[in-house]
């Protein structure tokens, strides 16, 4: 068996091909860091992309649902107007009204959602920060952490 010591000299008596072999394998761990790391970035970008393609798409549907309960809100006050008379009328036209209300209400929730999950999407970090031609990561900085001038800045914002 080859003791500790045998080691040593084995190692002090070539120190080139040591250290070459120790760059060799950090430089692996590195890529292989790199690599893994690179592919959560990019599932982080694309869940990202998704989430503000949906973000846009319900704001959409949104626009679309006002005006439909505005109208609705519309046909049912004139129905109410028209048919003040008419006794048959009037308990659908008060379910009418009360649907067209609850619509509002649960449409104002929905403004307040969507404006929620517009504003996180905001506030998510965008950038990456690359160091050395490498990326390192997404990185969220805020505004009073920024630096003031360019000169202070270490890492190229991409």
């Amino acid at each position: 068996m080859v003791s500790i010591q045998d080691q040593f000299t084995a190692v002090l008596n070539a120190p080139i091909p040591f250290g070459l072999a120790l760059i060799a394998f950090w430089f692996a761990i590195w890529r292989a860091m790199v690599w893994r790391y690179g592919g959560i970035i990019d599932l982080w970008k694309t869940m990202h992309q998704l989430a503000t393609t949906e973000a846009v798409a319900a704001k959409a549907k949104q626009i679309e649902l006002e005006a439909t309960v505005k109208s609705l809100t519309a046909d049912a006050s004139k129905l109410q107007k028209e048919a003040e008379g008419n006794a048959k009328l009037k308990p659908l036209i008060l379910d009418l009204s009360t649907s067209a209300s609850t619509a509002s209400a649960q449409l104002a929730e929905l403004r307040t959602a969507n404006n929620a999950v517009s504003a996180a999407l905001s506030r998510a970090p965008t950038g990456i920060f690359r160091f050395g031609g490498e990326q390192v990561g997404p990185v969220f900085v805020p505004e009073d952490h920024k630096p003031k001038n360019k000169e202070n800045q270490k890492f190229e914002l991409k």
